[in-house]
């Protein structure tokens, strides 16, 4: 990785590597939009930390979440600070109780969030609804699709992401939607 490469992702730069190889793998290659999602490469130790648990020690991304405003969101710690609400990328192999690789995760009681990858004008595109949306399931899945189909695309942390009063920000009435979700049991049931 040369030194280029590295300043795209702030953190730990052994970690930065891992992220780029990590995009790579879902088309994201442009170091000038790369810069502007804000990714923190985090070690092991700083994602558990981040985290709150154990559970979750490998290296991993902080992909930062912000609204139509392009503002960065935050939530409220049960300890009552103010944080930045982000999802972490896991890049190590952590299995669930059932044995699915948990690929994703955020801290505890941060809610749900949409995600709006901070490439587009979500103002201007909220408001109008000529305007095509995809809505995808993955922070990747959007950011791809913004940089390889040139539509705004909406990620959700998953399925049950549509609970979020976040869509209230958009003017849904006579707007093309197309929702691209992944093929799980989970949305099919919603769909």
């Amino acid at each position: 990785m040369t030194n280029d490469l590295a300043g795209m992702i702030r953190g730990d730069v052994a970690v930065a590597a891992l992220v780029l190889a990590d995009l790579k793998k879902s088309g994201i290659t442009e170091s000038d939009e790369i810069k502007k999602l804000g990714l923190e490469a985090l070690t092991a130790e700083r994602t558990a930390a981040l985290t709150g648990s154990n559970f979750f020690r490998v290296p991993s991304y902080a992909i930062p979440y912000f609204g139509i405003d392009r503002k960065p969101m935050t939530y409220q710690a049960p300890s009552g600070k103010l944080l930045p609400y982000v999802r972490f990328k896991l890049l190590g192999g952590i299995k669930s109780k059932d044995a699915k690789v948990i690929k994703y995760t955020q801290p505890s009681g941060s809610g749900i969030h949409l995600y709006l990858p901070p490439l587009v004008d979500w103002a201007a595109v909220a408001k109008d609804p000529k305007r095509k949306i995809l809505i995808t399931e993955g922070e990747k899945k959007s950011i791809a699709a913004i940089l390889h189909l040139g539509i705004p695309t909406i990620g959700t942390g998953g399925v049950w992401s549509f609970k979020t009063p976040d869509l209230n920000g958009f003017v849904w009435k006579d707007r093309d939607v197309e929702i691209a979700y992944d093929g799980d049991p989970a949305a099919e049931d919603c769909l």
